[in-house]
């Protein structure tokens, strides 16, 4: 039975491949961009071959939002078999995809049955969004109910990101060669989270990866989880360092169901491989 409600989001949700199917969720590609050449991330390149391309390439990758059309295709999809949409989209302060959804609707002519949401999150926290919004669908709430709830959470849900390497900051123009060369040396591992207004920020760093590590404790014991909604863990390239994050934090978490996830381009091409990070929502706003 087709459900009544169709929801869409976009690749820097990191729901891709089974999740799709497994969570019943339309996903509309960002562009990747190597110099010339270039790509639907989750279509035409996998994460796989983005993180290889992202080692091996000379050229730093660019994405880009996806088209109203792309959006379009979908809502006269719903529309054709009587659906409300449900649009959830990387925040309006990294990206305008927001905007192409909503220029999407106008153009199916569909507005009054199309809600585009502005998730003010990105990578692992859009993807807590998604899944909750696809558990309420499931449990018959309608896109009023599930709207109110993600309206909600989406300013509480908490970031604790690691970047392994400063090599990406410094290939994406954020910092210059002379501070990474030092930073490298000396073992700097930034952390970096979302602000109130959906944009990235970094909010402190540590030397090494068991500073780290202890930095993301004391953040989860000081932001305390609301245990209403799960926990998302992600990794870029390689997992090792998200694994260690996991034994250092679900307990303090109480996460019973352990979500990790491989972070896709727009984010992992800033982060760079070995990078990790725990998203979840908490009982007070970020700020």
């Amino acid at each position: 039975m087709e459900n009544k409600l169709m929801i869409i989001t976009d690749s820097c949700s990191d729901i891709r491949g089974e999740d799709k199917l497994k969570y019943n969720i339309e996903v509309v590609p960002m562009t990747v961009t190597f110099g010339e050449e270039s790509y639907l991330e989750g279509e035409t390149i996998s994460i796989e071959e983005f993180y290889e391309k992202l080692v091996s390439s000379k050229e730093f990758p660019k994405t880009s939002q996806p088209s109203p059309e792309s959006y379009e295709r979908l809502i006269l999809k719903a529309k054709d078999n009587g659906q409300d949409v449900l649009i959830i989209t990387i925040s309006t302060g990294l990206s305008g995809t927001y905007q192409s959804a909503c220029l999407a609707a106008s153009l199916a002519e569909y507005e009054d049955h199309v809600y585009v949401l502005d998730s003010l999150n990105c990578l692992t926290g859009e993807r807590l969004l998604v899944k909750e919004a696809a558990k309420l669908r499931d449990e018959g709430k309608t896109i009023e109910q599930i709207k109110e709830v993600l309206e909600d959470i989406k300013h509480r849900i908490r970031y604790f990101s690691i970047c392994d390497t400063l090599e990406y900051f410094c290939k994406g123009g954020r910092l210059s060669r002379a501070k990474m060369i030092l930073g490298s040396i000396v073992g700097i591992k930034p952390f970096i989270d979302l602000d109130a207004n959906g944009k990235i920020r970094q909010f402190g760093q540590g030397i090494g990866i068991n500073r780290s590590l202890r930095s993301a404790v004391n953040f989860v014991t000081e932001n305390e989880r609301d245990p209403n909604f799960g926990v998302c863990y992600g990794y870029t390239g390689t997992k090792d360092n998200a694994l260690r994050l996991i034994e250092k934090t679900k307990g303090i978490l109480n996460a019973d169901e352990i979500d990790l996830t491989q972070i896709g381009a727009a984010s992992g091409a800033h982060i760079g491989p070995g990078g990790s990070c725990v998203v979840y929502v908490s009982k007070e706003p970020r700020k």
